[in-house]
């Protein structure tokens, strides 16, 4: 009975036993398919540097860099410097491929010494490169991320094949703000490209004309509008334009050649009007030479720093106690200076940029209206409506009021003043956005570095 029931077990056993071992067969072999059809995972492209080099510096321990080094940025670089590039995979990756900007046929905009792409095969996926100062665009719109979109490529292996991969990374394009620019050798970068910046704020109203008939025995305001005049900036260094300041002299930072010479425009005189002298001096035509006296000179000195005063809100004249100022830098300098200068012009023009100018309401020739010389502005600075108020170059920013004279002193406080207050509320306003300088020395760092 024992050996039966043994041996129904077994043949029970071997039945339950086979079916195991053929599913367990099938199942080795379908692994081996599986297998047979998996594909390896490719490593992907990743862009990990494009930087300027000198950033290599601020890793170092003290005493290197300096305390005063800049501060790099990893996505920025500056034209004429080196700068490292890097992308991985390091290794089963080949023909990798660079490009930084498009010119438009979908080629790279920018230009590399050396090449980033060494055709037709390139293995360098890092290296030191630079932009050649040669290649300093024109026109300050192509700094900055306009033309920053780096994209490179590389040819990965795949099992038996190869696929492409690639990345892009978003970078600032920057110059050095005081290497003189390539494209015009007398002026510095920073001149070059924020007058740019200012060229669309350069143009005033104007003034109205009158017209007199053949034997000048009348006036009458022309009923066309004022012709606008347009400013253009140039570039001073020499004598009391220069930087840093001469010692024992005060830095030009800027004048406006145009400013205090309403007497160079054309006049008439015609009979009549309201003063002593029984005729009217009318303003009939600009200067022959207009374009050579609209001009702004700006001093080297509007590339690095300036002391920007501040006299209060006006519009009166503030009280003779010495202001307070703040010292401003780079692009807020050269703003505040180009804003300061078109004032001077602009506060003549606007008391006759409608009316005209006649001299039946200014008997002393001045530029200055009587009616405004009387009024609680002209009279808060000491203009004399009998007296020709005139401007003086020769004056002390902390101390208008005093130390001029009498005859300098209304007209120069009034303009002085009222040209720093318009550097203060242009403060708000300057160009931060579109200035790509870089400074090696980072005391007037550019707004966007």
């Amino acid at each position: 009975m024992l050996k039966k029931n043994v041996s129904i077990l077994m043949i029970l056993g071997f039945a339950f036993l086979y079916p195991y071992q053929v599913f367990s067969q099938i199942d080795k072999e379908n692994k081996s398919v599986e297998q047979d059809l998996e594909f390896p995972c490719a490593p992907k492209v990743r862009l990990k540097k494009f930087e300027d080099k000198q950033n290599e510096l601020n890793t170092l321990p003290p005493p290197i860099p300096p305390a005063t080094a800049p501060t790099f940025k990893k996505w920025q670089i500056v034209i004429g410097r080196e700068f490292d590039f890097k992308a991985t995979p390091n290794n089963n990756a080949e023909n990798w491929q660079w490009k930084v900007g498009d010119d438009g046929t979908g080629n790279g905009f920018w230009s590399f010494d050396p090449p980033l792409n060494n055709p037709p095969i390139n293995n360098k996926n890092k290296g030191t490169s630079q932009i050649p100062d040669s290649e300093i665009p024109i026109n300050n719109g192509i700094f900055g991320t306009a033309k920053g979109n780096v994209r490179v490529s590389a040819e990965i292996e795949v099992g038996q094949t190869t696929e492409v991969r690639t990345d892009e990374q978003e970078i600032k394009i920057f110059y050095s703000k005081d290497d003189m620019n390539f494209h015009n050798l007398v002026v510095p970068n920073w001149f070059f490209y924020w007058s740019q910046v200012v060229e669309g704020e350069l143009t005033t109203s104007g003034i109205r004309l009158f017209e007199v008939n053949d034997l000048v025995t009348e006036a009458v305001l022309n009923v066309d509008p004022p012709t606008p005049i347009k400013f253009t900036l140039e570039y001073r260094e020499d004598g009391s334009y220069s930087w840093p300041q001469p010692p024992g002299s005060n830095v030009v930072y800027g004048t406006n050649l145009l400013g205090n010479q309403m007497n160079k425009f054309k006049f008439a005189f015609v009979p009549g009007g309201l003063c002593a002298n029984n005729f009217r001096k009318v303003l009939i035509g600009y200067p022959d030479d207009l374009p050579a006296l609209s001009i702004i000179q700006i001093g080297k000195g509007c590339g690095y720093h300036y002391p920007i005063y501040n006299y209060g809100p006006g519009p009166n004249a503030f009280e003779a106690v010495p202001p307070e100022s703040n010292i401003v830098r780079g692009v807020d300098v050269f703003y505040a200076l180009v804003n300061h200068e078109l004032m001077h012009w602009k506060l003549i023009e606007d008391f006759w940029s409608q009316a005209g100018y006649d001299s039946s309401n200014d008997c002393d020739w001045d530029f200055y209206p009587n009616d405004w010389e009387m009024g609680p502005i002209g009279e808060s600075y000491g203009f004399d409506p009998v007296m020709e108020d005139k401007y003086s170059e020769n004056y002390d920013p902390e101390n208008l009021p005093n130390l001029l004279p009498i005859e300098s002193r209304a007209a120069t406080w009034f303009q002085e003043e009222k040209c720093r207050r318009t550097e203060m509320a242009t403060q708000s306003n300057s160009p931060h956005s579109q200035d790509w300088s870089f400074d090696p020395s980072y005391k007037n760092q550019g707004k966007n570095w």
